[in-house]
C-alpha cells in the first residue's frame, strides 16, 4: 500500500503477462509474382490488382 497526503492507497496490481505459447504469429501472404509479403490477405490481393494485374497467375496455364 502506497500513502499520498495522509490517504492509503492499494498497491497496483501488476500487469498480465500473456505467454509466448499463447502469442499467434502473424500470417504472411506473399505475393507468387515477386515475393513482396503483406500482413493480409486483401493486401495482396489489391497488390496483385494494381501491380500484376496483366501477368498470368502462376500455375495455371
Amino acid at each position: 500500500m502506497g500513502k499520498l497526503i495522509g490517504k492509503t492507497y492499494a498497491a497496483p496490481a501488476p500487469a498480465a503477462v500473456a505467454p509466448a505459447a499463447a502469442v499467434q504469429p502473424s500470417a504472411v501472404f506473399a505475393c507468387p509474382h515477386c515475393g513482396k509479403e503483406y500482413k493480409t490477405e486483401k493486401g495482396l490481393a489489391d497488390h496483385i490488382a494494381k501491380e500484376h494485374a496483366d501477368a498470368p497467375v502462376p500455375g495455371e496455364e
